[in-house]
């Protein structure tokens, strides 16, 4: 055979392709791949919702002590600023604003202007003052020591707001606050002779913070103030919640729960020996919880704060 003659080789060629099995196989990978992402992006979720669900509650919380502590720490209870403590609401002198004495007439009082043209800021009101509310003048008696001092409360009868009061008075420049209002409280009953122009001067009227039910069943820290001018309650507030409700079994329990304490820390029942007041609230969160590692259901959230009271003496 002749070097030429060599048999042809025949050339195929092989189709690539995937099994039916493989694909399966892959499916199958492909699926628990798939749930195990699912899985993890449902548990991401649930953290983040349930983490947001009880920062929303704590804020709450967050919001009601402040709340509370902002009106609290200028109170004195040696004055009788705190009227009625119980478990689950405080009644108490509102301070609705303080002003200087710039002249003393026997059942009128002077304010001087909020600011005058020197540029002291003598009087502010963050609500307009009414009749019924209560002016508190401080009288520094006879002497100089401070353990003869007091505030003398007198209810006011008429609030009227106009230029050219005290001017008369050093406080108030004859030429450039002429025009500037100012305000006249007429008083029910004479002041007394030691208090002089010059006097501290706050405004107060009555209001509480309570546990209350809202009509839509829940419980809510409310606040209210009392309408001077009829001696009644104006319409009940929500400050924050819900809260747990009233327990009358275990006041302490309750969604709100309010304590006195002397300054020895001991509880006291008596309006005057309080130094400080305990303030207790008890929540669960709107929503259910859903976090990995604590238990699946509402989160019941507390928080507890103690506020000091100042004394004005």
């Amino acid at each position: 055979m002749e070097p030429n003659d060599a048999p042809a080789v025949l050339s195929t060629t092989v189709k690539q392709g995937t099994s039916l099995v493989e694909l399966l196989v892959a499916l199958a990978l492909f699926g628990i791949v798939g749930m195990a992402t699912l899985r993890s992006l449902d548990r991401q979720a649930r953290f983040h919702a349930g983490v947001l669900t009880i920062l929303e509650a704590r804020s709450q919380h967050a919001a009601a002590h402040e709340a509370v502590a902002t009106e609290l720490r200028s109170l004195s209870s040696a004055d009788g600023d705190i009227t009625r403590l119980s478990d689950s609401a405080i009644v108490f002198r509102l301070p609705v604003g303080s002003a200087v004495a710039c002249a003393i007439a026997p059942d009128t009082l002077y304010l001087a202007p909020d600011t005058v043209s020197a540029g002291q800021v003598l009087a502010g009101f963050r609500v307009t003052p009414q009749p019924g509310d209560t002016a508190w003048l401080f009288d520094e008696s006879s002497t100089d020591a401070a353990r003869d001092d007091s505030w003398t409360g007198i209810p006011v009868t008429s609030a009227v707001r106009g230029p050219g009061h005290c001017m008369g008075s050093p406080l108030v420049d004859p030429a450039l606050d002429g025009g500037r209002a100012s305000w006249r409280f007429a008083v029910a009953g004479a002041l007394p002779a030691s208090i002089t122009a010059g006097a501290a001067v706050r405004l107060t009227r009555t209001a509480r913070f309570a546990l209350y039910r809202g009509g839509t069943g829940e419980h809510w820290l409310g606040f209210a103030e009392i309408l001077p001018s009829t001696g009644t309650w104006i319409t009940i507030q929500p400050v924050s919640g819900p809260y747990l409700p009233f327990s009358s079994g275990a006041p302490s329990s309750s969604g709100v729960a309010m304590a006195a304490r002397d300054s020895s820390g001991v509880p006291t029942s008596t309006t005057t020996s309080m130094a400080s007041v305990s303030v207790t609230t008890r929540t669960r969160t709107a929503r259910v919880v859903r976090i990995d590692g604590l238990a699946r259901g509402l989160h019941a959230d507390s928080l507890h704060s103690l506020i000091g009271l100042r004394n004005w003496r």
